[in-house]
């Protein structure tokens, strides 16, 4: 081999071997920039998002707040406080159902005048559940279920009851009307 080849082989072997070492690092830095842009978007979005479910929920409390307020201080009748929650109802069209539960003679001491009837249980303990029907106009009134129950599915009731706390449940599967 003459001199002039090997010059040329060794020098082709040392320019490749550093557009592969420069052709890395780029590739490298890229995607690394390309990975920082995607956690920054991510967190953008994600921070946006926690706004808007932080809005929605401060919402709920809101009406619960509000609702709940004259209820510490009077105790209206149990028609009024059907027919406020049938209003929440029609004006917060994104909420499906809202129901309280009351301790045994705790809001007026005539739960014996209301045994079994709409909203009430066999002791007329007045626990109303207001929820939406076939259509969204459609409000159902019956007696909340599962209130008793120490299992799961009485957690919306005993769990804020043995903490003392005011609650909203975003989704609660609940049967209603049979379904």
């Amino acid at each position: 081999m003459s001199i002039r080849f090997r010059i040329s082989l060794y020098l082709s072997i040392v320019l490749f071997i550093g557009f592969g070492i420069l052709a890395s690092i780029s590739c490298y830095t890229a995607y690394k920039k390309l990975e920082q842009e995607v956690v920054n978007s991510s967190e953008i979005t994600a921070e946006r998002w926690t706004y808007e479910v932080k809005d929605y929920l401060d919402t709920g409390m809101g009406i619960i707040r509000g609702f709940r307020f004259p209820l510490l201080f009077s105790a209206p009748p149990r028609n009024q406080i059907i027919s406020a929650l049938k209003e929440i109802l029609k004006v917060n069209d994104h909420y499906f159902g809202a129901r309280l539960a009351y301790e045994p003679n705790s809001l007026d001491g005539n739960d014996l005048e209301f045994q079994n009837t709409l909203g009430h249980d066999s002791t007329g303990r007045f626990i109303p559940y207001l929820h939406r029907g076939q259509t969204k106009e459609e409000i159902v009134l019956e007696a909340a279920k599962y209130y008793d129950s120490l299992g799961p599915e009485g957690d919306w009731y005993q769990v804020p009851k043995k903490q003392n706390l005011t609650t909203q449940r975003i989704r609660t599967i609940m049967k209603s009307k049979g379904k």
